[in-house]
């Protein structure tokens, strides 16, 4: 069950970039990813949780939605021939390079990694400040 409601997201944290047909499965995912990185489960949904939630809904939103959540950021891919040379190059999204965490590729917003670090939730691999590919 996601933290958030609709209403939480578009009234008391003022969210507007995530449209209506959207949001239950993003806040779901966003939910999943807040209790995949915290250290133990959140018995308290505190305000801060419900914005961190919020803030990572919206980096997966601005990432590509539920492609971020399965680990495939939005990003450009350019390639280029001159004569028998090839370049080819990939450049992410700029919200990607705002995150200083993600979990097994998937983004971490760096406001809900705050949030719930002033919380007390945060897993010690956070505190370190990060990559962790679980697998």
């Amino acid at each position: 069950m996601a933290y958030i409601d609709y209403e939480f997201y578009t009234g008391t944290f003022g969210g507007s970039d995530v449209p209506q047909e959207d949001f239950t499965r993003l806040a779901q995912m966003a939910s999943d990813i807040v209790d995949a990185i915290v250290y133990h489960p959140i018995s308290e949904v505190t305000e801060r949780v419900k914005r961190a939630v919020c803030y990572e809904m919206d980096m997966l939103f601005a990432q590509g939605g539920a492609d971020a959540a399965n680990g495939q950021s939005s990003s450009e891919i350019s390639y280029e021939m001159l004569g028998d040379y090839s370049v080819t190059a990939q450049t992410s999204s700029s919200s990607s390079s705002s995150a200083s965490m993600s979990l097994n590729g998937i983004p971490i917003s760096k406001l809900a990694e705050s949030l719930l670090r002033a919380e007390g939730l945060m897993s010690r691999w956070a505190y370190a400040g990060t990559r962790i590919d679980r697998g």
